[in-house]
């Protein structure tokens, strides 16, 4: 994509434990941090895309790698539970701020 919100297909891939490669876009480079938790190349830039891609299937272990790293953060950050506890600890914050 040229665009992004909040890709949930990357989290939803990450969850499932696959190997991301993807644009470097906003929303994108919040979940996916380029060789850690997978791959990112510029935007509009096939021959980067053809690359990276290059690179990934020459070296499966170390996607094999980012996948599981990726699955770790979306289970730290992102999972339901987490974001809902994240949510419910911002609205008590606010709510008490506004009885002072």
């Amino acid at each position: 994509s040229h665009r992004e919100g909040f890709p949930n297909v990357l989290l939803q891939a990450g969850a499932m434990n696959c190997p991301i490669i993807c644009s470097r876009i906003e929303g994108n480079i919040d979940i996916v941090e380029d060789g850690v938790t997978g791959l990112i190349f510029p935007v509009r830039d096939s021959a980067a895309l053809r690359d990276t891609m290059q690179k990934a299937l020459e070296d499966p272990a170390r996607l094999s790698t980012y996948a599981t790293a990726l699955r770790q953060k979306i289970e730290k950050h992102f999972d339901q539970p987490v974001v809902h506890h994240q949510l419910e600890e911002k609205y008590i914050h606010l709510l008490s701020n506004m009885k002072e």
